[in-house]
């Protein structure tokens, strides 16, 4: 009887196109949930990770096409992944302001991916699913289509689109973090002190560091953004890496000298005796 009430009874009947008739497929995020912490990032193609999703022309238009495009260093690229709640996303390019959006919520392959502004529909909502190595999958919560690669193909411009899960590298996209942590260097004191300035994507970093010989005096699961580390006299390369459950994103790389101060040799004497 087309009744809407909790309890309604579900049964067979002749084909008559009326709404009681008519399904749509939602796909579910809440057993996948967070997979990817909120955050500006490039997504690049496991196809080519020195490219990704753009939109085409840098356009702030409502309809403007996304593509793949060398995206790793330009910030009209960038997109703000926002976690909504139930397993479900909302992804957001930082230039435009406009959402990624799966064109008139269709159902059918090869449906078009685009910006649009956000409004909270369904086919603005994307559930982030580990595919391993890195990689995710992005999915419609409107249609369970994949952000997909048009045939694979890795030529600037190529279009991006709707299409079934199929776990092919066309499917499979990496979220590297457009800002990494920075880290800097005092050697003046009897330690070697580092600074690192900390990002919201990561849930831990580590520290490290190795000779010219390429002796590891890494510190693990730093705790805070300032450490003092022992380091005998020598030439370094040091660098952070934040991570979370699937990535790690290393910050940038400073090399180093580092000589040891003399030691006081007499043992009846403190630095903070007046005549040190």
């Amino acid at each position: 009887d087309g009744n809407s009430a909790n309890g309604t009874n579900i049964q067979m009947w002749t084909g008559n196109q009326s709404a009681a008739q008519k399904w749509q497929f939602i796909a579910w995020g809440e057993n996948t949930g967070q997979t990817v912490p909120d955050g500006s990032y490039h997504i690049v193609t496991a196809l080519d990770t020195s490219k990704g999703l753009d939109v085409d022309d840098a356009s702030k238009s409502d309809g403007a096409n996304i593509q793949i495009y060398t995206n790793t260093s330009d910030p009209k690229q960038t997109f703000r992944v926002e976690y909504l709640g139930s397993g479900y996303y909302k992804i957001i390019n930082e230039y435009s302001g406009k959402s990624l959006d799966l064109a008139e919520a269709k159902v059918t392959q090869g449906t078009n991916i685009q910006q649009f502004s956000y409004n909270g529909v369904n086919q603005q909502k994307w559930i982030l699913k580990y595919a391993g190595d890195g990689y995710f999958y992005i999915i419609s919560k409107s249609s369970g289509l994949f952000v997909d690669v048009a045939s694979g193909n890795t030529a600037d411009r190529t279009n991006v689109q709707g299409h079934i899960g199929n776990q092919t590298a066309a499917q499979k996209w990496k979220f590297v973090p457009a800002e990494t942590p920075q880290l800097s260097v005092n050697t003046s004191g009897k330690n070697v002190r580092f600074t690192f300035t900390p990002v919201g994507w990561a849930s831990g970093y580590n520290l490290r560091i190795f000779d010219q010989n390429n002796k590891d005096y890494t510190k693990w699961n730093i705790s805070d953004t300032t450490i003092e580390v022992e380091l005998p006299s020598g030439g370094y390369t040091a660098y952070v890496d934040g991570g979370n459950d699937y990535f790690y994103q290393k910050g940038n790389t400073v090399e180093f000298e580092w000589e040891e101060p003399q030691q006081n040799p007499f043992t009846d004497i403190s630095e903070s005796d007046y005549y040190y």
